[in-house]
């Protein structure tokens, strides 16, 4: 496993000097580098990323036995596409599609998902065939052939989706994921100071943290909630079966990472 830092940054001459001491290359201006944190100038560059006021985007890569081995793994869009509707300019998918009579206000924990979703139109799949909407992290939407060939296999359900004129998508379908886990939770997190529930952070560095216990599914959603500001979902996961299949056909759209 290795932890990926994307650094972007506005380069002065002052900070091209300093990045060259440790042989990182970057032009002046706006520019972007990466490092892992076993590189040697790691700890030192840490210290500087906050006070040059740079963007530090974290991301994790995982070896093929660390994949393998893995009993549940988090699966994640490589991709957003489009707005759920109606009226996205207003946000009102949140009337629509969902219940969101309980929701809380300030961090957006407690609605749930009443009618159909509604798009513009069928996705622009190109050679992808799997994805997620903006604003929507915690459901997923792929072909139906897709579905066919793997999701119903292993006893994923669907929803239909619909245009604005409630006419029915053919290209698309909703994943249907009804099961729940929990994760174990050592440290972290924010309590919401207007609904008092826990949420988790949106990135987490190294592994997703471990399942509490066995299931019976292959898909689910986790019982706690991520997010920052006004936004929160629930993470889903698969089963190491769900996930093997899902790479031996080379699906294009998400990404896995395992569960410690």
């Amino acid at each position: 496993m290795k932890i990926i830092h994307r650094i972007s940054l506005t380069v002065t001459p002052e900070i091209q000097k300093e990045l060259k001491k440790m042989n990182i290359d970057v032009e002046q201006g706006f520019d972007a580098f990466e490092i892992d944190e076993t590189n040697s100038c790691w700890l030192d560059l840490e210290e500087k990323v906050e006070s040059w006021k740079a963007v530090d985007t974290v991301s994790t890569k995982f070896t093929k036995e660390e994949m393998a081995g893995a009993k549940w793994l988090r699966m994640i869009s490589e991709w957003h596409h489009g707005y759920p509707q109606p009226n996205e300019n207003e946000f009102g998918y949140l009337k629509v599609t969902y219940d969101s009579e309980k929701m809380c206000e300030k961090c957006g924990i407690g609605a749930f998902q009443k009618s159909p979703f509604v798009f513009k139109k069928d996705p622009t799949w190109g050679k992808r065939s799997i994805l997620q909407v903006n604003w929507v992290f915690d459901e997923f939407f792929a072909k139906p052939e897709l579905w066919d060939e793997i999701f119903k296999e292993f006893g994923v359900g669907h929803r239909e989706v619909f245009d604005r004129n409630n006419k029915k998508l053919s290209s698309v379908l909703q994943l249907e994921i009804k099961d729940k886990i929990d994760i174990r939770i050592d440290n972290g997190g924010e309590i919401c100071c207007q609904c008092g529930q826990l949420r988790l952070p949106p990135t987490i560095k190294g592994f997703f943290p471990a399942a509490c216990g066995d299931f019976d599914t292959h898909i689910a959603k986790t019982n706690i909630y991520f997010g920052s500001g006004a936004s929160s979902y629930r993470a889903v996961v698969v089963s190491s079966d769900l996930y093997k299949a899902i790479s031996s056909k080379k699906v294009k759209g998400v990404k896995f990472h395992p569960l410690g």
